[in-house]
């Protein structure tokens, strides 16, 4: 911003003006100076927006992928865990069948 920059005049109800003044004391700038950053900080916005938005997007399919990886991982422990169940079942019919098979030895012997 300079002095060759083509001036604009515009009408800003009192209590806005006053409301630039005071900011613009706060942030040690001129009147024209407050109004011009903040103009452009609008300005600029919709970037900072697309930025936040390919952010977002990016941050989705992170936890997309991370979320079909705790599924995939999920289902290995669920077929892990039927096959131990499995393994039970088959470890208590197997010593059932034992268990008979010693009392009909024993009943064989007396």
């Amino acid at each position: 911003m300079s002095r060759t920059d083509p001036p604009l005049r515009i009408r800003l109800p009192e209590a806005l003006k006053v409301q630039i003044q005071l900011l613009a004391v706060e942030n040690r700038r001129s009147m024209n100076a407050e109004i011009v950053a903040r103009l452009a900080a609008s300005v600029r916005q919709p970037e900072a927006s697309e930025d936040n938005q390919s952010a977002a997007l990016h941050e989705i399919e992170r936890l997309r992928t991370e979320l079909r990886s705790a599924e995939s991982e999920r289902s290995a422990h669920a077929m892990r865990l039927r096959k131990l169940e499995y393994d039970i079942v088959a470890t208590n019919d197997s010593y059932k069948e034992l268990s008979l098979r010693v009392a009909a030895l024993e009943n064989h012997e007396e």
